[in-house]
């Protein structure tokens, strides 16, 4: 952990990001300095939780296989020790080393463990899910007048341009900020709008590429709007923005890499 800036203590915090990247983006408080949290809350983002497992899951692995699945985590992973050894350089500072006192053990006190359970619970209900709520309705009244379409045509350059994905695709990475979960089942629900009935399997209108294509961007950029929010309040607008901006772009980049790297070498049929 000294490799990417930070200690023993934080790997705590990346594991749990496999869970949901909300309470593990609250964990970093045990972290001793505003750098050390920044550096464990970015690399935290490109932990896939549980809902952009399920996106890879749903996509690569049931309709390409679990090898193209596989390399997704290693480009993950790849990218998470790139990207933490880059801000262990470019951030000012050093690891602190981990010293603990070794206290006395004793049996656990249920009331103890239930009011210490809910101190870390309660921000997700109080912050992130009255956000998830108001996006999901924000995201009905766009379907539902229409709106929803129009933010295809902008998007076309990056989305079927640059990533190779059809524009039904590049709306759902946007309304996918809501909840990553959402991403795939408006795939499917937006190209049955679009193609028919026949759109339930999404090798109808997509190929394994931009499966795998989709996934990967879908996986790295920022893992939804309740985690924009703890980030806001446990390190500020500007960081807050900054991580988002650095998610998307790494994202976009990547994810377009993959895409010609696949159709020059014909890695999937």
């Amino acid at each position: 952990m000294h490799k990417v800036g930070l200690h023993g203590r934080a790997i705590i915090s990346l594991v749990a990001g496999a869970g949901c990247n909300v309470p593990a983006i609250i964990g970093t408080r045990v972290l001793t300095t505003k750098r050390e949290r920044t550096i464990a809350s970015t690399l935290i983002v490109l932990v896939p939780c549980s809902a952009r497992t399920a996106v890879i899951l749903g996509t690569v692995s049931l309709y390409a296989g679990w090898k193209p699945a596989v390399m997704i985590y290693l480009i993950l992973f790849a990218l998470i020790a790139g990207v933490g050894i880059g801000l262990n350089k470019i951030m000012p500072g050093e690891s602190e080393g981990l010293v603990m006192e070794m206290f006395p053990f004793r049996a656990p006190s249920i009331p103890t463990i239930l009011k210490k359970t809910w101190y870390r619970f309660k921000d997700f209900i109080f912050v992130a899910f009255p956000i998830v709520v108001i996006g999901s309705f924000v995201l009905g009244g766009l379907y539902e007048t229409g709106y929803l379409w129009k933010l295809a045509a902008p998007l076309s350059p990056v989305v079927s341009g640059w990533l190779g994905l059809p524009a039904v695709a590049g709306i759902t990475l946007i309304i996918a900020v809501l909840r990553k979960e959402l991403a795939l089942q408006l795939l499917v629900t937006l190209a049955m709008v679009r193609y028919g009935n026949k759109a339930k399997d999404l090798l109808f209108f997509m190929n394994t590429r931009q499966l795998f294509v989709y996934a990967l961007v879908n996986t790295i950029y920022i893992p939804c709007i309740a985690t924009i929010a703890v980030l806001g309040r446990e390190l500020g607008t500007k960081r807050a923005a900054a991580i988002m901006a650095f998610t998307i772009s790494l994202a976009i980049l990547v994810g377009g890499i993959a895409n010609k790297i696949i159709l020059y070498f014909n890695l999937f049929k």
